[in-house]
């Protein structure tokens, strides 16, 4: 039997390491109070409704495209929230993403960060969006084999600074086309807001229709109300 692969998703996060040794301290430190978050923190994960109705609040939307479903939602009061969203099966009750198979997040994902701006978050995020990768401090499963374009969308909320890519998502190997973007809320916050659109796609594919494509880009960010 082969060996399943580790979803990416549960390293999903920023400075996933020292992240995990800080929640683990600060719900030690708070005791009973401590405890009740965590089960908080673990019900966004396994149950369906609570990831999907937080899911929804984070995105600032009332409902997800027509046949997507919310895979994760991560939240630590004052710090961050995290959202992952797809088109793919829905996640069964009390899976955690390490129980999913890879196949089960289907064709296209939207990945969602909003986060204070602790250290040089900020700067890591504007130096990465200029290079065309990722984050040092976010690891989420991308890889670019190629940049193919890059602009700014005007927004309700916002401007949208985004780069473009054919790559591999997941760590699977699996062709596609993702967008990576920065938000410029209006008016302005401390807060860092960014997130990964994918679609699966043949590497000649076109890209009419893609995450690359500005139009579509604007019609899929605007069912979000990011800056929220």
């Amino acid at each position: 039997m082969a060996k399943k692969s580790t979803s990416p998703w549960i390293y999903f996060g920023c400075g996933c390491v020292t992240l995990a040794v800080l929640i683990a301290v600060g719900f030690g430190a708070l005791g009973f109070a401590g405890f009740r978050a965590a089960k908080n923190f673990e019900a966004g994960l396994k149950d369906p409704e609570v990831r999907a109705a937080r899911s929804l609040e984070t995105l600032g939307a009332e409902s997800l495209p027509e046949g997507w479903h919310a895979y994760m939602q991560v939240k630590i009061p004052m710090v961050m929230e995290m959202v992952l969203v797809s088109n793919g099966e829905p996640p069964p009750e009390g899976a955690v993403p390490d129980d999913w198979n890879n196949d089960q997040l289907g064709d296209s994902a939207f990945v969602f960060i909003n986060m204070r701006n602790l250290g040089d978050a900020r700067a890591d995020l504007e130096r990465a969006l200029e290079a065309g990768a990722e984050p040092a401090n976010v690891d989420v499963g991308f890889n670019s084999n190629e940049r193919i374009g890059s602009g700014t969308l005007e927004m309700a909320y916002g401007n949208v600074r985004w780069t473009s890519h054919r790559g591999s998502f997941n760590n699977q190997n699996r062709d596609g086309v993702y967008t990576m973007f920065v938000l410029d809320c209006e008016p302005a916050d401390e807060r860092v807001r960014m997130g990964f659109y994918w679609l699966a796609a043949e590497p000649e594919s076109d890209l009419a229709g893609s995450p690359a494509d500005e139009t579509e880009l604007d019609r899929f960010l605007g069912q979000f109300a990011l800056c929220g």
